[in-house]
């Protein structure tokens, strides 16, 4: 699995927001080799929004495939992301991106284990990200945060508060 962990070092200290991606949803091939076959992980420490902004090159479309891969470039390490883009049959792009990151040791992995969950009610399967996506890329100018809440009825809500009014979808 890849789990992305967000902490807030002015909380408790544990995990804000704790993301599981199943590896078969999102890779055809995967191979980790971590510090031994116990202890098969790797944690990394990174600014997502730098991340984001490294990727940008994925939201046109034109991708065929990502190579991701823990590499060490001039004594520091990255994740290094090989990006296939498509042109004409014989005619193909790569595209590759050196993320720097943080090697995380050992002694610091306890402070991100997976969270005990309280009792819940109900579960929310969202809709397709990309419809997701494109409603928070037009609430983001019009507010600081967004409200998200569902029923047991089925419906989900964003809301977003500002000055100029109350936009809900």
């Amino acid at each position: 699995q890849l789990h992305f962990i967000l902490t807030d070092q002015s909380v408790s200290g544990g995990p804000s927001v704790w993301a599981e991606m199943e590896q078969e949803s999102y890779f055809n091939e995967y191979n980790i080799e971590g510090v031994s076959p116990e202890q098969n992980e790797i944690y990394l420490e990174f600014v997502p929004d730098k991340l984001a902004k490294t990727l940008s090159s994925l939201r046109t479309g034109q991708t065929r495939s990502v190579k991701m891969k823990l590499t060490k470039k001039n004594d520091t390490p990255c994740l290094t992301f090989d990006v296939e883009l498509a042109g004409a049959a014989i005619n193909t792009r790569t595209c590759v991106h050196d993320f720097p990151v943080i090697v995380l040791p050992r002694k610091v992995w306890a402070d991100f284990k997976e969270p005990s969950l309280p009792q819940f009610d109900i579960s929310i399967c969202l809709p397709e990200l990309k419809k997701l996506r494109h409603l928070l890329e037009r609430y983001k100018s019009l507010g600081q945060a967004v409200t998200v809440s569902a029923n047991k009825s089925g419906r989900l809500s964003l809301k977003v508060e500002s000055d100029e009014g109350t936009f809900s979808t």
